[in-house]
């Protein structure tokens, strides 16, 4: 269980942290305080990958031709103050005491981040191909994922 987290250059977050938490944990809050920001910040925690991050981008609605008419802006949502630039850093701490990190970059590397998305194994989702198919064709800029326990990059 997640005893502790920072949050640190992602989305509405410039740096946060939160302590506490217990078995069952509620968050609320105001219109646009950040909820479903936060919710997204845990669910990339708890699984980093690009399908997560590709999946986070269907969920927001955030359609083939908005990417195809304005593929500049196809990673700004996930960054504090919509600038990829930065590094997003979500660090969590376990019951156990032990670290971990998800460290967001955005680069000119398209392709690796396609491959990562679909790994090409039979059964994948024929909308995230899709998907994928749309990033290649339409941005240049890659989303780029980095994992790290106890300090030692995964």
């Amino acid at each position: 269980m997640i005893k502790s987290f920072r949050i640190n250059k992602f989305r509405c977050f410039n740096s946060t942290k939160a302590t506490g938490f217990k078995m069952i944990n509620l968050f609320g809050g105001k219109n646009n305080a950040g909820k479903s920001a936060l919710l997204e910040a845990l669910l990339l925690m708890g699984e980093p990958s690009n399908k997560s991050i590709a999946r986070l981008l269907a969920f927001r609605r955030v359609r083939e031709k908005f990417i195809k008419e304005m593929p500049q802006k196809a990673w700004e949502n996930f960054f504090y103050l919509q600038e990829k630039e930065n590094e997003v850093s979500l660090g969590f701490t376990f019951d156990d005491k032990t670290n971990n990190k998800v460290v967001l970059k955005c680069d000119e590397d398209i392709d690796a981040f396609i491959t990562m998305m679909t790994d090409g194994k039979e059964g994948d989702d024929e909308e995230m191909v899709a998907f994928a198919d749309t990033l290649k064709n339409a941005t240049k800029s890659s989303l780029h994922i980095t994992v790290y326990a106890q300090e030692k990059e995964l």
